[in-house]
């Protein structure tokens, strides 16, 4: 370890956690039913779950050379601030030298098309099926045409790097829609090494969809399909492949809403809980060395 490291970060986190409990208290006096930042921040061994699946998201990577990651909206979405922060303190305290993958963020709710689903029916059974997003309208889903050149107008570096080995990273996948649509996009357009990631699976129908390369199942209930929250700051929608950003403050009095509030809070107990349990390893490493 290096000199003086864990003395660094110890005063840091400490000073995190009290502002965590002030901004939860804060959340509670604006009425927010749930003052936790998310289900995994509600005790010490949940954060430990959370921060071990970083740390084996950010091992993978590492040991496949992987060059380039998909994230898929909205809840892998802040797995991206733990793998950051994972990779920037290995290389704070010299043991990494790689470099960080380039990381991208996926709406595939955008890679729904009339072809895949050509009627009303269909259209309206994908819709009911994706009941945690926000409602939209059946008729703003896109031709394929149309996708294909919002894919190349976004991603024009990614597009660049199809040979490259590429990693589309998903928290949970329940019947594999989702994954399966934006899957076969990467694979139409002409994408060679892709490999998937996924923490949970729900059940076993989807593995007859497509290969999944990695799956954790070690997973309390408590954080089954969110082990690093939910993302508040962005929406789904059919119109494009990257999502929208949410208006975050409210129009009349300026002020950010609770929502948002959370979702920023979530992100810094990632950081806090990847700090925190990367300094209690290298203090167990040193008490056993």
């Amino acid at each position: 370890m290096k000199e003086g490291f864990s003395e660094k970060y110890i005063p840091q986190i400490e000073k995190a956690k009290e502002k965590e409990i002030l901004k939860k208290e804060e959340l509670r006096q604006e009425g927010y039913k749930n003052p936790y930042a998310t289900e995994f921040s509600k005790n010490p061994k949940l954060e430990r779950q959370s921060y071990e699946y970083i740390k084996k998201i950010a091992e993978y990577v590492d040991e496949n050379n992987i060059e380039n990651m998909v994230l898929l909206d909205r809840s892998a979405r802040n797995v991206c601030t733990g793998l950051r922060e994972y990779w920037r303190l290995l290389q704070e305290n010299e043991e990494r030298e790689k470099e960080n993958p380039h990381i991208y963020f996926i709406n595939p709710r955008g890679f729904v098309s009339n072809e895949k689903y050509p009627t009303i029916a269909d259209k309206r059974f994908y819709n009911r099926k994706m009941q945690y997003d926000k409602p939209e309208d059946i008729d703003l889903i896109r031709d394929e045409a149309e996708i294909d050149e919002d894919f190349k107008n976004t991603y024009a570096r990614l597009i660049q790097d199809k040979n490259k080995p590429l990693l589309i990273y998903d928290n949970c996948v329940h019947e594999g829609e989702s994954l399966q649509n934006v899957l076969k996009f990467f694979e139409k357009n002409g994408f060679t090494n892709i490999k998937i990631f996924v923490v949970h699976k729900k059940n076993e129908e989807f593995k007859d969809k497509f290969p999944v390369d990695y799956i954790t199942l070690d997973k309390p209930e408590e954080i089954e399909c969110y082990p690093f929250g939910t993302d508040n700051l962005t929406e789904k929608t059919f119109t494009r492949v990257v999502s929208l950003n949410k208006e975050k403050r409210n129009k009349k009095t300026g002020k950010l809403s609770p929502e948002i509030k959370k979702a920023y809070l979530v992100r810094e107990v990632i950081k806090r809980l990847v700090q925190e349990n990367y300094i209690k390893d290298l203090q167990n490493q040193n008490k056993e060395s």
